[in-house]
């Protein structure tokens, strides 16, 4: 038995290529060659990123530069989706960092990632909570909008703060 931990969608591959490296050897088998080394990860389509980037800052005009660096480089082609739910309701165009993360990856998150409680979507799909605690009022407003999407009653709500208040305390 081969047990993996810790592999991020990333690193995937390489993880991946590693342990058939491992299961060839134990199993003393030759293994075909990888075909994903030419498939891009979803997102990843980008060919130059340089030329992506000049055309997301004219495409994106309505959004800060801090907004339009930051949902380009970290969801590449989908960020057009992420940009369309902010344009689709002024409220998820709403700046919650100041690196210009905006309400809009946490919907990204729910509709598209299916994040299921606000520890997910504030530390591991989006950026939002993961440099140290954002402060309540961004907790609570992003609570707020993922409770009233995935239909959370307020005892819910209130528990989803305080599982991921408790993580902050713990540094």
């Amino acid at each position: 038995m081969i047990t993996v931990e810790g592999g991020k969608y990333t690193t995937s591959r390489s993880l991946a290529r590693e342990v058939l490296r491992l299961i060839s050897a134990k199993l003393n088998r030759t293994l075909s060659d990888s075909v994903s080394d030419n498939l891009y990860l979803s997102g990843c389509e980008i060919r130059d990123m340089k030329q992506f980037m000049i055309r997301q800052h004219l495409n994106y005009k309505d959004f800060s530069r801090n907004t339009v660096e930051f949902v380009s480089r970290n969801f590449g082609t989908e960020s057009q989706v992420v940009f369309r739910i902010a344009r689709s309701n002024p409220r998820f165009a709403e700046e919650v960092t100041h690196d210009g993360e905006i309400l809009a990856e946490v919907v990204y998150a729910i509709q598209y990632e299916s994040a299921k409680t606000l520890r997910d979507i504030m530390l591991r799909r989006t950026g939002i909570g993961t440099l140290g605690n954002p402060g309540k009022a961004i907790i609570n407003k992003i609570a707020e909008l993922a409770a009233g999407m995935m239909g959370w009653g307020e005892k819910r709500k209130e528990d989803e703060i305080a599982s991921l208040i408790k993580v902050y305390d713990l540094f």
